[in-house]
């Protein structure tokens, strides 16, 4: 995708100055990540667009370290630096610390919006729910899978704040709106030139679709993967030991820390709310995805 969409794209973004239709594949999404890489395209070349890239890395092991000391009770290194070396040792994380995909910039993205979140229901400052929602509207601005973050930092907020429901709603809608101020321009662009605002999601579905149908079937059957099992309370018990051992089959290996943290998880419970908060969030943006 990197060869055949975001440098592409980038580059004739470049040379006309606007995000017109083009007939590349990867062309009617969010297109956040097509305007990172061109920043580096066009200081120096396709190099400066993956050094770009790679620098997103260091970040992202730095949200993972300012999240772990928040959901821990005791300040402390020691715990920050091994989420660090766990979360560097995923083989899955470096790949695509190498190659110019839209992935890593959107995991930084809601690494951030997940914590700005913890801090809006810690400190019930509505400045927080504003960088709540531009990480995640962000996040949703560069794939589509952000949008599910979108949705979970919402209920973040709602459930942080329950017992002071006026400034949660307040804030879950300030929230709202600036996610949506972020994101939705793309989905405006779909909407005009597709008539499908996550094309092609939803092309089966209309009256007139703007491409061929079976065009669109191909299009959702290539962002599959065939190899997905059922979703059964057997398969998801089974999760952790499959994408540890069998990483390869699902397109994503994570290495086997994945399974060596597993028993610090379910022992490591937290009285405060950013740990309950958190441990909620990511069991649901699993089940969703």
């Amino acid at each position: 995708d990197a060869l055949v969409a975001y440098f592409p794209y980038s580059r004739l973004f470049l040379r006309r100055g606007t995000f017109y239709m083009i007939e590349l594949q990867r062309s009617n999404m969010p297109l956040y990540g097509i305007v990172y890489y061109s920043l580096g395209i066009a200081s120096h070349g396709e190099s400066a667009a993956r050094i770009l890239n790679f620098l997103t890395l260091p970040g992202l092991l730095l949200g993972v370290a300012v999240l772990t000391r928040k959901v821990m009770s005791r300040p402390g290194l020691m715990a920050p630096a091994l989420a660090v070396f766990w979360a560097a040792s995923c083989p899955v994380l470096f790949h695509h610390a190498t190659i110019c995909l839209p992935d890593l910039p959107m995991a930084l993205c809601c690494s951030l919006g997940l914590i700005a979140a913890l801090r809006q229901v810690e400190t019930r400052s509505p400045a927080w729910a504003v960088l709540a929602g531009g990480f995640f509207g962000m996040a949703a601005g560069i794939k589509y899978a952000g949008l599910y973050w979108v949705i979970i930092g919402g209920l973040i907020i709602l459930a942080g704040g329950y017992k002071q429901w006026r400034s949660t709603v307040r804030a879950a809608v300030l929230f709202s709106v600036v996610a949506l101020a972020m994101f939705s321009p793309w989905l405006i662009r779909n909407w005009v030139h597709t008539g499908d605002p996550l094309h092609p999601s939803f092309q089966k579905y209309l009256a007139h679709p703007a491409i061929d149908p079976v065009e669109a079937e191909e299009h959702m059957r290539d962002a599959l993967n065939y190899n997905r099992l059922p979703t059964t309370p057997g398969n998801i018990f089974a999760l952790p030991w499959r994408l540890t051992m069998e990483g390869d089959r699902w397109q994503g290996t994570i290495g086997p820390v994945f399974l060596w943290a597993l028993p610090l998880i379910l022992l490591g419970f937290r009285k405060n709310i950013a740990w309950r908060l958190t441990a909620a969030a990511l069991p649901l943006f699993a089940l969703i995805w």
